[in-house]
């Protein structure tokens, strides 16, 4: 029988991993029933495990997926003629935010959009294209010859994952390890679900945004510790405080104007002497002189003004706007000197929320031109004086 010149594996390769997999060869039973010759009570002494890294189910497995599966696959066959009872341990990731956007672009190029189908409708269309991406890679792992038990394949939204989940977090709930308390995090407006703030998986992007300079103008002073004549001049003194953002439309959220140090030293030096000075900062650092600030055209009030070493005195004015529902900077900030619940002044959907007054339901970047206008002209924004 004369041989072909050239081996061609399409021939052999396919029947070859067929006969595998119908005789279940990635399976610790199959290989403990064989090495022990099939007796009811031997078992094989030592156990050998890996476990797959999931791969993402929305891509197709690459160069990378090839090289760990042929190290995985090599050591788990030297196991096993070891006489390891040996298993490699498959499983697919659902990719999450990741597998949501692939199936949105995939609605897109139906015509159709998310909104367009029921919850229901979803899912289905869902599970559909999760099978069809489960079944493509399970075909690439074929051609690799890969010999893991697929009758363990774990898929991380199978009912035994979640249901693993739920219990770990249960324990961690019960241990003390996790709670539950109002965060910052980053929200996409587009997919309505938070996303990974973990380094390389968002990107960002530098831009050059105007910096705005506003008043913020003093309401209320409590200061039952100061004699008259001093509290009226710490009122003319702290009449005004400017703060500059690049984000006018989050005033609404605003809970404090947050000022160095160095900052309020100045402003108070030139009305007070050293002395009296450092007892002011002291006492508004202890909250027994409480200032607050407002902007009447934007019926925003009760801005409480706090001194903090966290402002950078080089940057801006050396005062800070606290809003710690849209910076995490500011969250942190309100944490130490404030706590307690804050406003949000801009929604889950990105529009401007009940507590923006007249300004809720527009977008950002609405707002952003709005409120500018408005400071401008009610006289909140300080001109350059040309010289």
């Amino acid at each position: 029988m004369p041989l072909s010149p050239n081996y061609d594996p399409k021939k052999y390769e396919q029947d070859i991993y067929t006969l595998w997999m119908s005789h279940k060869l990635g399976s610790p039973e199959t290989q403990e029933k064989v090495q022990t010759q099939g007796s009811a009570v031997a078992v094989l002494p030592k156990t050998y495990t890996i476990l797959m890294p999931p791969p993402n189910l929305t891509g197709e497995l690459h160069a990378g997926h090839a090289f760990q599966h042929y190290l995985m696959d090599t050591l788990t066959r030297i196991h096993r003629q070891k006489g390891y009872k040996a298993l490699w341990y498959p499983g697919v990731d659902h990719a999450g935010i990741q597998m949501e956007g692939v199936l949105g672009k995939l609605l897109k190029e139906q015509g159709k959009s998310r909104q367009d189908l029921s919850d229901e409708e979803f899912l289905e269309f869902a599970w559909q294209k999760a099978n069809e991406w489960r079944n493509r890679q399970q075909e690439q792992a074929a051609v690799l010859g890969d010999s893991p038990d697929y009758d363990r394949q774990l898929f991380t939204l199978d009912d035994r994952a979640n249901k693993m989940v739920y219990f770990a977090f249960k324990k961690y709930w019960q241990d003390g390890l996790i709670y539950k308390s109002p965060y910052l995090i980053n929200w996409s407006v587009g997919l309505q679900t938070a996303l990974s703030d973990v380094a390389g998986e968002i990107e960002y992007e530098t831009r050059v945004d105007p910096l705005v300079t506003f008043e913020y103008r003093l309401e209320t002073l409590e200061a039952p510790n100061l004699d008259q004549t001093t509290a009226e001049k710490l009122k003319t003194c702290l009449q005004k405080i400017l703060v500059s953002t690049v984000r006018p439309e989050t005033i609404f959220g605003d809970v404090a104007v947050a000022i160095h140090p160095k900052i309020l030293e100045q402003k108070l030096l030139s009305y007070f002497d050293d002395q009296t000075t450092q007892n002011i900062i002291s006492k508004i650092k202890n909250k027994e002189i409480l200032a607050y600030y407002g902007i009447k055209p934007l019926e925003v009030t009760k801005v409480l003004l706090i001194v903090a070493e966290e402002v950078d005195p080089n940057f801006g004015t050396g005062a800070l706007k606290i809003t710690p529902g849209s910076d995490i900077t500011d969250y942190h900030i309100f944490q130490k000197y404030i706590g307690g619940s804050f406003p949000n002044a801009i929604g889950r959907d990105g529009l401007l929320t009940e507590v923006c007054g007249r300004f809720a339901g527009m977008t950002v970047l609405e707002a952003r031109v709005a409120v500018l206008k408005t400071l401008l002209e009610s006289g909140y924004v300080p001109l350059k004086q040309s010289s």
